[in-house]
């Protein structure tokens, strides 16, 4: 194999493998933006439970103290 037959077949490689290094990183980020989005939705979702939880524990304790009135 010539010299410049043996740079072509390593300069292919490296770029395949760059190719492939450049996807898996861009695969994990697209699975990071995900898990952050998820994680994002689940807070949310809690923070709204809580805030309903409150108002109707609050409203029952209005509607108590309107009985007893």
């Amino acid at each position: 194999m010539s010299i410049e037959s043996e740079k072509k077949r390593l300069n292919d490689f490296l770029a395949e493998q760059t190719a492939a290094y450049e996807a898996n990183n861009r695969r994990a980020q697209e699975h990071a933006d995900n898990a952050v989005a998820i994680a994002d939705f689940a807070i949310k979702t809690l923070q709204n439970h809580v805030a309903y939880q409150i108002a109707a524990m609050e409203a029952a304790a209005k509607a108590e103290a309107d009985a007893h009135a």
